[in-house]
């Protein structure tokens, strides 16, 4: 087993080593220089973080059920006669 490693070790040390590419320097410095964002110190912090996360999806989810509304309605889609049905039914259940 020995020699088998020894061998090795010797064929591996006439073998040319490896040149390293231009951006070499600069990718280990931005990899050391880079540090992990700190963890929020208040709740409110970390929600206001994951809000901004969220508010994309949030936005096409809202359009995307605006137009499926729209697409399956019955009928015309007229906003006069449901804004008075609308009113109708709030007058109505406030008696």
């Amino acid at each position: 087993m020995d020699d088998k490693l020894k061998k090795l070790f010797e064929s591996a040390r006439t073998d040319p080593s490896p040149i390293p590419s231009n951006t070499f320097a600069s990718r280990v410095v931005s990899a050391i220089s880079a540090s992990p964002e700190p963890a929020p110190e208040y709740f409110f912090d970390a929600v206001a973080g994951m809000a901004r996360r969220l508010v994309v999806p949030a936005m096409a989810l809202v359009m995307i059920c605006a137009a499926a509304e729209f697409y399956f309605s019955p009928g015309s889609y007229s906003t006069q006669a449901d804004t008075a049905q609308l009113t109708e039914e709030w007058l109505f259940t406030l008696n």
